[in-house]
């Protein structure tokens, strides 16, 4: 959870555009406990 926290600046934007969040998913999938706040981003859904 610590790491997915700081992908995002203060108001709620990812640093980089989501580059980096991209290429962690793509290399190790999501941890169970966060995938439903992360699928959203994953999938570019808003709610």
């Amino acid at each position: 959870m610590h790491q997915w926290k700081n992908l995002f600046t203060p108001d709620g934007k990812f640093l980089d555009g989501g580059v980096k969040f991209l290429k962690k998913v793509h290399r190790g999938g999501v941890n169970p406990r966060i995938r439903e706040e992360v699928w959203p981003f994953v999938l570019a859904v808003r709610y």
